[in-house]
């Protein structure tokens, strides 16, 4: 089941699907716990590519991490899935001022085993 609720993630659908798990129901992260090998090399690359853009959802990645929605051994997908996206994101070169005070947060902020995975 929980392989349904993860396809519509794709970069390819509309973010409103994105929008929908992580920003309304984000309660239901913790329930799912693929791994990466759950999914095959074509679709993986759907979900991981292109990067996210989308400011509001990549607050709600951080936060689905931070708030403990997403642990690293447990939901291991979701939160490679997180971290990949966030990790672009603070390498990503931007104007725009909401996405500069963002990326300045996180990269203030996290520590830990998150910094890692973050490269920071």
């Amino acid at each position: 089941f929980a392989m349904f609720i993860c396809i519509p993630l794709g970069m390819g659908q509309p973010e409103g699907f994105r929008k929908s798990l992580w920003l309304e129901r984000q309660e239901l992260l913790k329930t799912i716990t693929l791994k990466k090998a759950n999914f095959g090399p074509h679709v993986l690359e759907s979900l991981m590519s292109p990067c996210e853009s989308e400011l509001e959802l990549l607050v709600a990645y951080y936060q689905a991490i931070m708030h403990g929605y997403l642990r690293k051994q447990v939901q291991t997908f979701l939160y490679d899935f997180a971290v990949h996206h966030l990790k672009h994101f603070l390498k990503e070169a931007t104007t725009d001022p909401e996405k500069l005070k963002f990326q300045k947060f996180v990269k203030e902020n996290v520590k830990g085993e998150l910094a890692c995975d973050l490269e920071l």
